[in-house]
């Protein structure tokens, strides 16, 4: 096997053995604590300029299922895992973890010992790293992530439209996720898809019901020049934000973010609802968050928080039919915050919310 080397910010190597694209990559080292979800968080338009490392030892073992991508192709520049399975076990796959690597030309690694490489980042936080074939320390320089550009790889370029219904959304995309479309579809809602910089003259002329700023990668912080857009569509429409959506909103509203240590990936976040008590165990895949300090409780009652440190994971408007959640909208037990939302697009449909 091609021996290989991840690089690390720190002046930390890492040895492994190339699997999947034998080419070099660059990008975010960041940890995923899932047990399973290792296709998912791989296609996450989330996961885009990440390098991610699996912290559970066993990679692979049921294979790639058509049906668990949440995105077309594989985002993450890169792979990083311990023990990679070479025969999977599933009914429904297709084939292996690395057959999918070289159909898409990604590299990774495997043999890293990724439980230390995790004990690194829990340390140090957000690094850069570079996969590189030869073993001296790669010194720089450490290329900067943009925002914009990896938002323009996977929002939709033109707009595009789901379904038939009754009902019809607007999902502004900055890197869709399969299942919300899916979903809205099976519940018989008509869906418009439209590039993430579409004006607001443009969404009115489409005649929404309701607006949908969906999730994405990169850092919220870095696109200002939407946040009059997005202001503009909260004041007139029932709005739901999801994931980049969520911050977003918030900055709209005089709302800080920030990034955070080592961010949140993986199936089992536990996040309370503050209206009913409720505990949800969600699938996330950020690094930013809303700082809790700077949120107004004139403006938004916090409706989520994780259990685990206290970061606000949903908002409410106080006056306006407008929410957020920072986790992922793909199981039957989160949808239900989706079903709320969709009962105030059906609530308010044919009134003429206009909020001035």
């Amino acid at each position: 096997m091609t021996k290989g080397y991840i690089v690390l910010e720190t002046g930390d190597v890492f040895q492994g053995e190339w699997i999947g694209a034998e080419r070099e990559a660059e990008g975010e080292v960041v940890f995923y604590t899932g047990m399973t979800g290792y296709q998912e968080i791989l296609t996450d338009p989330s996961s885009a300029g990440h390098i991610v490392a699996f912290s559970y030892p066993i990679i692979g073992n049921y294979g790639i299922h058509p049906l668990y991508k949440k995105g077309e192709g594989i985002a993450a520049a890169a792979v990083l895992v311990s023990d990679l399975c070479d025969e999977p076990s599933h009914y429904g796959s297709i084939h292996s973890l690395e057959e999918e690597l070289i159909r898409k030309n990604i590299p990774g690694l495997k043999q890293v010992d990724t439980r230390a490489l995790t004990a690194v980042l829990r340390k140090h936080g957000s690094i850069k790293g570079k996969i590189v074939k030869e073993k001296e320390t790669y010194a720089g320089p450490w290329k900067e992530i943009d925002t914009v550009s990896l938002i323009q790889s996977y929002s939709v370029s033109r707009i595009a439209e789901w379904g038939r219904g009754k009902y019809h959304l607007v999902i502004v995309d900055f890197g869709q996720k399969n299942f919300l479309l899916q979903y809205l579809a099976a519940k018989g809602y008509r869906v418009t898809v439209v590039p993430f910089h579409t004006s607001f003259a443009s969404i009115k002329e489409l005649k929404p019901d309701g607006v949908i700023i969906g999730t994405g990668p990169g850092n919220p912080s870095d696109l200002p020049f939407l946040l009059p857009t997005i202001k503009k569509i909260a004041e007139h429409y029932p709005v739901l934000g999801i994931g980049l959506g969520h911050q977003l909103i918030a900055l709209v509203y005089g709302c800080k973010t920030e990034k955070m240590l080592l961010g949140h990936r993986g199936e089992n976040y536990a996040v309370k609802n503050t209206e009913t008590g409720k505990v949800l165990i969600t699938s996330q895949n950020h690094g930013f968050t809303v700082m809790k300090d700077s949120i107004d409780s004139e403006t938004f009652k916090v409706q989520f928080f994780n259990v685990n440190d206290g970061t606000p994971e949903g908002l409410l408007h106080q006056y306006l039919p407008v929410q957020t959640v920072q986790f992922h909208i793909y199981s039957e037990e989160t949808a239900q915050v989706l079903d709320s939302y969709l009962q105030k697009v059906e609530a308010v449909r044919g009134i003429g919310y206009v909020h001035a």
